[in-house]
């Protein structure tokens, strides 16, 4: 048996074991929002522990073209998270967010900067890729754990330039083993 580990699940679990106050935000692309993949899975969680939950979903599409761009910390990225983030208006209440995209972490900073103005001083970011990788670990014999490989391999199908970029980016390390493939 191969298991299946999504996005969405891991995220949600741990939203649901750090939030106090039971009010949880998630921002997304507009298809992932649209979905309502984090919704229906709050609504799985809430009938399976008997608690209520609140989430408040907000589409932040222009985002990801920004992190690509690499204006992840200019005043054009904070000027659209304050857009976004006038949804959010209980600091008191939601102290949990779902970044429910890849990207979203390389906004970190700006996106802190915004929800610290507005009064979010002790807001849990949870970064979906993290959330996938702790269920993953969870799954894996410790020796497995504790072996590291030296050498990734990567496969795109286009010029690998931006590529290496952007995965250098996310990575937090010089990234070498690139291969085009011609389709």
């Amino acid at each position: 048996d191969i298991p299946i580990i999504g996005v969405i699940n891991p995220s949600i679990s741990l939203a649901f074991q750090n939030t106090k106050t039971k009010h949880i935000g998630v921002i997304g692309t507009q298809t992932t929002i649209n979905s309502k993949a984090y919704h229906n899975a709050l609504l799985y969680y809430s009938k399976k522990t008997n608690q209520s939950y609140n989430l408040i979903s907000v589409a932040c599409p222009l985002f990801v073209p920004l992190v690509e761009e690499g204006w992840e910390n200019t005043d054009i990225a904070y000027d659209i998270a304050k857009k976004y983030f006038q949804i959010f208006k209980f600091p008191d209440k939601l102290d949990t967010l779902i970044l429910g995209c890849t990207h979203y972490p390389i906004l970190i900073d700006t996106l802190k900067q915004v929800f610290n103005e507005n009064g979010y001083k002790d807001l849990f970011f949870i970064e979906c890729g993290n959330a996938v990788s702790k269920a993953i670990k969870s799954l894996l014999p410790n020796s497995i754990n504790q072996q590291r490989v030296d050498d990734d391999l990567f496969y795109v199908t286009d010029t690998s330039n931006k590529f290496e970029e952007l995965a250098n980016k996310f990575l937090g390390y010089q990234i070498s083993g690139i291969n085009v493939l011609s389709l």
